[in-house]
């Protein structure tokens, strides 16, 4: 991003990031080569444990979905046996901090190159190195350990739900019973080798740890996890939530997320079927997070991957209703794909969603992919690539996407306000990096700092504005060496928070943020600087004036009062 004094926002830096989970390696969700890092700070287990497409553990045995004659998967006869099964866990230390104990892996992170070291360290037979076998590893267990393991609760009580079951004296997991943070995952198992049932319920992926990061972490009275899959994102909102309801159109999501939430003993989390916001018409949430089916495909089936609707008609009927249910204030957070169409403005085709939909709307976009590379990403998911099947079902996306006139797919995060008090905006950003976790807390600053914006568009109440430097900016100054000495060539600012946006400026515009001392006025500053440059202020004024706002759209100047406290202090 250029922000130069002489004018407005020259040109804007291109191109996304590459999502680099710290503790699921389930590969790029946007698909772009930056060298960007996503961390979810949280203690979890790698995704060869509980991602999708992870490292194939068999071990000599097949991992299948459940047995039709399991009556009641996921569902204890005796309800006090979440409770129990919940203390036999605690009780082994079957924690990430125990495992990591275990294993002795530094860095909260237990990754598939780390199974040897598992089976290594889990000899002894104590109920850890029992359940880690078991659930980690999914290695075949001697029955009788598992039953000491799990003691009290009887082995034939875990087998009635679907969780495990034996052969040849031997005990298998169906399901995966994983930590993560401080909650314990139930997720399905599914090998790569094997096609998946169009039911499957995906598992903590890619996907899910970027709605963790992004997702706005403040009190809300009521929140809608939309499409919650194993309802990871119901459990961590949870804690931040008065009330908080899952819904997924598949049974199968809706009982495991169920089941998750029991065995944490997280008793405000309500889960209902249905498709998009059909089982929560009637209600109104603050909060509404949705990593919903967003791939564009011509139909694949599988009800975790597209929404079954033409194009990208899934996500924008995602926006009509989210904004049908957003109380005044309410944020809705989710990730999206949209369609570029041969001859139309991308831009401006997406800005069209939020029209008259009374939201703000931020769009953070990632990369962009040729039809070609986003066809073979998302096959993959469920066909060997060299598989015959593979090839046929390129072809016919190939075909859908030539007949759709669809050219290339952009992915991005889509944060939406409810705001009814005054003329809506609708803002797109390329993606920056992403230094830390908790960009939600970024997501709340910029909304901010769009409604102090808001509040001074006349030229004099902007010249009239206060500002002073995030705490977080600096400057870097690159110096090239010549036959005269050393010369700067480039000025660039930079914020070392979540969102690190940066930004390449001048001389005056350095010169303007270093005078913003949060006492004197933007007119005042302004007039300084062109003194101080031997310039006029009137001709500087109109670009000055269009930069200045772009530093405080980004964070990088902030009002001296009001907005600046707001978004320090959100939690």
């Amino acid at each position: 991003m250029r922000l130069f004094m002489w004018g407005a926002v020259t040109a804007t830096r291109e191109g996304g990031r590459r999502y680099e989970p710290n503790f699921l390696d389930a590969g790029p969700l946007w698909g772009n080569t930056g060298s960007q890092s996503m961390k979810f700070d949280a203690l979890c287990l790698y995704s060869c444990f509980f991602g999708y497409r992870s490292t194939v553990l068999t071990y000599g045995f097949m991992m299948t979905r459940m047995s039709k004659n399991v009556t009641h998967w996921l569902s204890f006869e005796d309800y006090g046996d979440y409770d129990r099964l919940r203390e036999i866990l605690l009780r082994a230390n079957y924690t990430v901090p125990g495992v990591l104990e275990v294993t002795g892996v530094k860095g909260g992170s237990v990754s598939g190159k780390d199974i040897p070291l598992v089976l290594q360290r889990t000899r002894e037979g104590r109920p850890i190195d029992t359940l880690m076998r078991l659930f980690l590893a999914r290695v075949p267990v001697p029955e009788q350990a598992v039953r000491e393991a799990i003691a009290p609760m009887p082995l034939e009580t875990l087998k009635r739900i679907g969780l495990l079951k034996t052969e040849n004296g031997s005990v298998l997991p169906r399901l995966k019973l994983v930590p993560f943070d401080r909650f314990m995952l139930v997720q399905e198992i599914h090998d790569p080798a094997l096609k998946a049932p169009l039911d499957f319920v995906i598992g903590v992926g890619a996907a899910t740890l970027t709605m963790a990061n992004f997702m706005i972490r403040r009190q809300s009275r009521m929140t809608l996890d939309l499409g919650t899959g194993c309802g990871l994102l119901a459990l961590l909102k949870s804690c931040e939530s008065d009330k908080i309801i899952a819904t997924d159109r598949n049974p199968r999501a809706v009982r495991m997320t169920r089941f998750n939430a029991r065995i944490n003993a997280v008793s405000n989390l309500e889960c209902r079927e249905g498709d998009l916001f059909e089982p929560v018409a009637d209600l109104r949430f603050d909060l509404i997070l949705s990593n919903a089916p967003f791939v564009i495909t011509p139909s694949s089936g599988y009800l975790y991957l597209d929404g079954g609707l033409h194009g990208d008609q899934f996500c924008q009927r995602l926006v009509r209703g989210a904004a049908e249910v957003l109380n005044e204030g309410g944020y809705c957070q989710f990730l999206c794909n949209w369609a570029h169409l041969k001859g139309r403005d991308w831009q401006e085709r997406l800005a069209g969603w939020f029209k008259g939909t009374g939201c703000d709307t931020w769009v953070l976009r990632g990369a962009t992919e040729d039809t070609s590379v986003y066809a073979r990403k998302w096959i993959e998911h469920f066909e060997l690539s060299s598989s015959t099947e593979f090839s046929r079902l390129y072809d016919e996306w190939m075909d859908y996407y030539t007949r759709e006139r669809i050219e290339a797919i952009s992915m991005g995060f889509v944060t939406m306000r409810r705001n009814s008090t005054g003329e809506n905006w609708f803002r797109i950003d390329n993606e920056p990096e992403v230094k830390q976790r908790d960009v939600g807390v970024d997501i709340i600053r910029i909304f901010e700092l769009r409604d102090f914006l808001g509040s001074v568009q006349s030229d004099d109440s902007f010249m009239n504005a206060v500002l002073q430097p995030a705490p977080e900016l600096r400057l870097n100054i690159e110096y090239q060496p010549s036959t005269e000495g050393w010369h700067v060539v480039s000025h660039r600012l930079q914020l070392i928070r979540p969102l690190a946006f940066d930004a390449q400026t001048d001389e005056l515009g350095w010169s303007f943020i270093s005078r913003c001392d949060g006492k004197r006025t933007v007119g005042e500053v302004l007039r300084e600087v062109a003194s101080s440059s031997s310039l006029n202020t009137d001709g500087i004024k109109t670009g000055a004036m269009h930069v200045i706002r772009h530093l405080i759209q980004h964070g990088f100047l902030l009002p001296a009062e009001g907005p600046a406290q707001i978004c320090s202090e959100t939690v």
